[in-house]
């Protein structure tokens, strides 16, 4: 798979999801949609992992990262050595957070 493809895939995810969650496809059309088209696993904010973008999006999750979710179950929302509140210890590591704490920052 080349690079153009790729980025033409990702595109296309976003415009699905895009749709989706903007209610412009009816909930009749969310069964006919097919995701299996390529694969770009990502951590979705609910700690499991999704083959791509799209089946995330069809499944409710609306923030994932890209790769799969380090370990199961997540758990948050905690507060990275950064500073920052993230959704979970996942989105945590997948972010490049070494340590963190239970809870929000602050």
């Amino acid at each position: 798979m080349n690079r153009k493809h790729c980025t033409a895939c990702r595109l296309l995810a976003l415009l699905l999801w895009a749709l989706v969650f903007s209610g412009l496809a009816a909930c009749g059309d969310l069964a006919s949609v097919d995701c299996s088209y390529y694969t770009d696993p990502v951590c979705g904010i609910d700690g499991s992992t999704y083959q791509n973008g799209c089946y995330a999006g069809l499944a409710g999750v609306a923030e994932s990262l890209p790769g799969e979710c380090p370990y199961s179950p997540c758990t948050g929302p905690v507060c990275g050595d950064d500073g920052t509140t993230y959704p979970s210890d996942c989105f945590a590591a997948l972010s490049g957070v070494e340590t963190w704490e239970e809870g929000a920052c602050g």
